[in-house]
């Protein structure tokens, strides 16, 4: 999908964005695309392997961005309540950055992932991320707006 980076205003840049991808789940085509992956598993070994490369490669995309809804209930581990949950996005090869959010409760945490030497200005992505919502924030009513606690991860992988 096109991100809509030439749009100044916050909101219609989510709604463009949401627009996007609620048509994209209507048309089916991810649905398609889902029996195309999993017929790739019935291929030989070697064909197999080239359908992975074609996939993953830099020419089909560039950057991955991945929304993974998580629990809403609250989670415990060894006793204590699981505070946030970051997802692991993992970067194919010749790929410099992947973007992960997930929800977990009503909050949602982002992580990327990045190749530092591909993306040496990556340190730059939470002051980037954070001025973003920040932004969406300020420019939703407050009967859409809810309160957001600022955390985030931004890792290095090489």
């Amino acid at each position: 999908m096109d991100l809509p980076l030439d749009e100044p205003n916050a909101v219609a840049r989510l709604d463009r964005i949401h627009a996007q991808t609620s048509e994209l789940k209507r048309s089916g085509r991810i649905a398609g695309s889902d029996a195309l992956l999993r017929s790739v598993g019935q291929l030989p070994g070697f064909l197999k392997e080239r359908a992975a490369r074609l996939a993953a490669s830099p020419r089909m995309y560039n950057l991955a961005v991945s929304n993974v809804p998580g629990p809403r209930l609250p989670l415990f581990a060894a006793g204590a309540e699981v505070e946030s949950i970051y997802p692991v996005i993992p970067i194919s090869d010749g790929h410099a950055l992947a973007i992960g959010a997930l929800t977990y409760r009503d909050s949602i945490h982002f992580a990327a992932y990045v190749d530092p030497v591909a993306l040496p200005e990556a340190d730059q992505l939470r002051t980037l991320l954070a001025a973003a919502t920040t932004e969406l924030e300020h420019s939703l009513g407050p009967s859409r707006r809810r309160p957001v606690r600022r955390t985030g991860r931004v890792r290095a992988v090489g």
